[in-house]
């Protein structure tokens, strides 16, 4: 069974995917800079937020 931090995390991934990359990339920043995320969900959001930006960066002009 998934812990509620892992859930939260995918839920949130799930979410997020519906929006285009530069809102989930801006949603991502959002919700690392909240002073309260736990260091769990802190890291499983900035490794999501490093895909993005690398998805990003390899995207054709």
């Amino acid at each position: 069974m998934k812990s509620a931090h892992v859930q939260n995390a995918t839920g949130v991934n799930g979410r997020l995917q519906l929006l285009p990359r530069r809102h989930r990339i801006a949603h991502l920043r959002a919700l690392l800079r909240q002073p309260l995320a736990c260091s769990v969900r802190r890291d499983q959001l900035a490794a999501l937020l490093c895909i993005e930006m690398v998805a990003n960066e390899n995207r054709p002009a």
